[in-house]
């Protein structure tokens, strides 16, 4: 699982680079040329984007990536601070871990298809 850990983390941060130029540095890239709504945070804005398949495909690797390295990354914090529970650390994050997925899947989800 070590492996999913490291290439979550390379997802993780080529979808949080697409976002952050996206939602918080577009007038930098409306300086260089690329065509942004002139403020993406309005909610108009936030509802065009939800009808694009790319931007929902970057937010489902965006959740999916930092859902799976920080889950991870707890358990391994926990289980080094109480390695006696290493069982109980792990099914308990593995169960939030499904359960705060499956509600970010559902927000994602009825944003992007029924606005």
């Amino acid at each position: 699982f070590y492996y999913w850990f490291m290439w979550a983390a390379v997802v993780l941060f080529a979808a949080a680079t697409v976002h952050m130029f996206l939602m918080h540095m577009f007038r930098t890239l409306q300086f260089v040329g690329v065509h942004t709504p002139k403020d993406p945070l309005i909610w108009q804005e936030i509802l065009k984007r939800a009808k694009d398949g790319a931007y929902l495909t970057v937010l489902f690797f965006l959740l999916t990536a930092a859902l799976y390295h920080g889950t991870y990354g707890l358990r391994a914090v926990l289980i080094e601070a109480f390695p006696k529970a290493k069982k109980g650390i792990t099914w308990a994050l593995a169960l939030l871990g499904l359960a705060a997925y499956a509600w970010g899947l559902y927000f994602l989800f009825a944003l992007g298809f029924g606005g």
